[in-house]
Order: C-alpha cells, then sequence, then structure tokens
C-alpha cells in the first residue's frame, strides 16, 4: 500500500468516526427534546414552580425526593441543559428547583426515617437545590439549600462522639446517604462544623456495624 493510499485511507476513516460521533450526538439531541417535551407535558405547574407524580397521571404519588420527585428532575434537567445547551431544559430544572425551595417545611417529619435521607428526603433535595444554585447563580437556590442543612441539623440524635437521623443505616434513606450529604454540604460551605459532623455520622454507622469474615455489614 503506497504512502498517499495510507493517507486516503485514514482520512476516510477519520471522516467515519467523525460522522458516527456527530450523528450520536444528533440522536442524544432529539432524545433529550423529547424528554423535555413530555416532562412539560406531565407537570403539574402550580404557582410553587413545576412538580410531578411518580406515576404518571397518580396525583398522590406527588413528591419532592431525589429517588422518584422534584429534586431528581432537577438534577436530570440540569444535566441535560449541559449537554445539550436546550434551553427549556434549564426552564425545567428551575421551576422544579423552585417548587423545592418554596415547599420546604418548617420541621422534618422525625418519625419517618426517609424524611432526611439521601435519595427519599431532605438531604437529596438540599443537594439538586445547591446543584441549581450552581448553574443558575440565583440566591434563593443557595438559601434553600442552606435551610436543608439547618432543618437536618435541627433534627439530629447526638449520643457523644455519635450522630445519627433516625435509625436507618443505608445510603438511599439512611445515615450513609446522609453521611455524604455532610461531605457534599461541608466542600460547597467550608464550614467545619459539617466536617465534624459528617465524621460523628461515621462513627454512628462503625458503631451499629457488624463484624464479620468478611469485613463489616
Amino acid at each position: 500500500m503506497n504512502a498517499s493510499f495510507q493517507k486516503l485511507a485514514l482520512l476516510f476513516l477519520f471522516f467515519t468516526v467523525a460522522l458516527h460521533s456527530i450523528a450520536q450526538q444528533s440522536d442524544a439531541a432529539v432524545t433529550i427534546s423529547k424528554i423535555g417535551n413530555w416532562l412539560d407535558a406531565t407537570a403539574l405547574k402550580t404557582q410553587k414552580g413545576y412538580v410531578w407524580a411518580a406515576e404518571d397521571g397518580y396525583i398522590n404519588t406527588i413528591n419532592a425526593a431525589l429517588y422518584a420527585g422534584s429534586a431528581g428532575v432537577v438534577l436530570f434537567c440540569l444535566e441535560a441543559y449541559h449537554s445539550s445547551g436546550d434551553k427549556k431544559q434549564l426552564q425545567l430544572a428551575t421551576e422544579a428547583a423552585d417548587f423545592l425551595a418554596n415547599t420546604l417545611p418548617d420541621n422534618l417529619d422525625t418519625t419517618n426515617d426517609e424524611s432526611g435521607g439521601l435519595y427519599t428526603g431532605i438531604a437529596g433535595i438540599g443537594f439538586a437545590l445547591s446543584e441549581t444554585y450552581k448553574i443558575i447563580k440565583e440566591e434563593k437556590y443557595r438559601i434553600a439549600f442552606l435551610q436543608c442543612i439547618r432543618l437536618l441539623q435541627n433534627a439530629l440524635t447526638a449520643e457523644g462522639d455519635k450522630i445519627h437521623y433516625g435509625s436507618s443505616t443505608d445510603i438511599i434513606s439512611g445515615n450513609a446517604g446522609i453521611g455524604l450529604f455532610w461531605l457534599y454540604a461541608y466542600n460547597e460551605t467550608g464550614d467545619d462544623k459539617l466536617k465534624q459532623t459528617a465524621a460523628q455520622t461515621d462513627n454512628w454507622l462503625i458503631a451499629k456495624a457488624i463484624a464479620d469474615s468478611a469485613g463489616f455489614a
């Protein structure tokens, strides 16, 4: 194979890969747009912001959580906007974040372990609000994020060098996930008290761990 033919083959390969990448990006943009249209069509649009039912059409499944509620929609739309530049995604994220900020409770229901969780409660809501602030740069989202921190702090149970919310240990609704939120909150605020709270949460989790030959469970 002569040098000219090799160059031509490599050039053809380059354009083939480039065109495939463009086609994939185009398909992704179309998919993101369709999801945005569906979210817009299925949103419950209130004066406080947009909210969605966890199961389309079932109004009683509406919630704000990261796992199946508005906080999860916020994060999806922020990422969709980041990847596609689609302003509709940014609008949806903003409306959903408005609902989260405008419906924060005065106090957490400490009889329900899930109300503090990362995927099920205020920790995940706080995370979504903080990520919104970092993109939108509107102070109301930062204020709401800090309010989530205070709500969770006020509901903690202290036991010496240990601290916890409720009795669950898992990452979805329990103290493992809440511990990650404390680390995130420390990283975003620089507040050493939050780093200490994360360490105290770890102490509680370690104390609850069951040792066996494979490690902790």
